[in-house]
């Protein structure tokens, strides 16, 4: 199909087939025609959230990002190997086009303050359209959360190996995601430029800022969605319908990108902490407390706390229990994700500081809350086979 037969076609169409290619055919799309740019920036606007054709401020400088983040799609992984040569390449031009962008030495760390904050912004802004990063998870995705906890260690574990194909022998400390090691690539290039320990901190705390940033986004959306689907909840509700995890998606990208920079210097076990405790613990909507058994007069779900932005009654129908049996069946799988995410990132903290053994507050309180959580509910599962037509979900006050 030539390029002007596809700007004929309908938008909804194009919308629907830019759903299989990745961000850099988009954009290289663009650089066709002025036709082809001006589709490609509608389909950047749609599904990417990019605004580049009524920009408020002209920034060339955020093109050349996005450039950048595009040659990386298109040549950085070559038969799924990262290439270094590529990373580097990349990271000398956007260190140069820093250096170049900055006045004077005295105006120095204000400069690069300001042009290193835009630039992992829009960076981290593109790691859930990895490439490398989408297909750790789709590895992860035969990890069978229902089964004992020593079946799921042991599912993990036969997954490391896969992983491990996306490594270049002959890259230097490579994660084996492609934008970890890029940012690894710049944050060296760019303190070698400017030869100053205080390019480090600023990279530090800016690349901490963002990732906080991110995950308070993600968060508010899981709890947007699931506290709107609540209110319309049914005996058979969606969240038993359709695709598992689908709904936390970008959160599972999130967690798997936080495992692969934890392998660099760039983020640290203390910036880890600091993560779990102001997002990770809050971002699911219920804890492993939250719901309880009981075998007397019968099998009965007991929950208690229920999180105020849950719906307790169908809005629509009025009818209570949809309500109660959606926040029953969302404690479940939110309790068996939760573990998966603990053990990822267990492992990837213990593989970096091997041979001594990491220590934990928050990672360790929730994973023995969750670990007991989930021992109990698939003991019930398996005794029960949870009947619901036999059984009784209770809500307590």
């Amino acid at each position: 199909m030539s390029n002007d037969n596809l700007c004929r076609l309908p938008f909804e169409l194009v919308l629907k087939i830019a759903e299989y290619v990745e961000f850099s055919d988009v954009w290289y799309l663009g650089t066709c025609s002025r036709q082809c740019r001006l589709l490609a920036y509608q389909i950047l606007k749609q599904h990417y959230n990019i605004d580049l054709i009524q920009p408020r401020i002209i920034n060339p400088f955020g093109h050349l990002v996005h450039a950048a983040v595009a040659f990386l799609g298109r040549h950085g992984v070559q038969d799924q190997a990262i290439q270094p040569a590529v990373l580097q390449s990349v990271a000398n031009h956007m260190a140069i086009a820093i250096f170049d962008r900055i006045p004077n030495k005295k105006e120095r760390s204000v400069s690069l303050d300001f042009l290193l904050d835009k630039t992992l912004g829009l960076l981290l802004d593109h790691f859930v359209y990895d490439p490398t990063l989408k297909l750790r998870l789709e590895l992860k995705e035969n990890v069978k959360c229902g089964e004992n906890l020593e079946d799921i260690i042991t599912s993990m574990q036969q997954q490391q190996p896969e992983c491990n194909k996306l490594v270049d022998i002959y890259a230097i400390k490579s994660t084996g995601v492609l934008m970890v090691d890029f940012l690894a690539t710049l944050a060296q290039t760019v303190s070698s430029l400017f030869d100053t320990e205080e390019a480090n901190e600023i990279h530090h705390r800016l690349l901490n800022f963002h990732l906080h940033r991110i995950l308070d986004l993600i968060k508010r959306k899981y709890h947007t969605y699931h506290t709107n689907l609540s209110s319309y909840s049914h005996d058979a509700p969606m969240i038993g319908q359709k695709k598992p995890q689908a709904d936390n998606q970008e959160f599972q990208l999130f967690i798997q990108f936080l495992c692969a920079l934890i392998q660099t210097d760039l983020f640290t076990l203390k910036d880890l902490e600091d993560l779990t405790y102001h997002h990770i613990t809050s971002f699911f909507m219920t804890r492993p407390s939250d719901v309880s058994f009981t075998t007397l007069g019968g099998f009965k779900i007991i929950l208690r706390n229920s999180n105020a932005n849950l719906a307790i009654i169908n809005t629509a129908t009025k009818n209570k229990r949809p309500a109660f049996y959606y926040q029953w069946k969302l404690w479940l799988q939110e309790t068996q994700s939760r573990l998966r995410m603990l053990l990822d990132l267990i492992r990837a903290t213990v593989r970096k500081s091997a041979p001594l053994v990491p220590q934990f507050k928050y990672i360790t309180l929730l994973l023995q809350d969750s670990v007991s959580a989930l021992t109990l509910s698939q003991t019930m599962e398996h005794t029960t086979g949870l009947e619901e037509e036999e059984g009784q979900i209770i809500p307590v006050s």
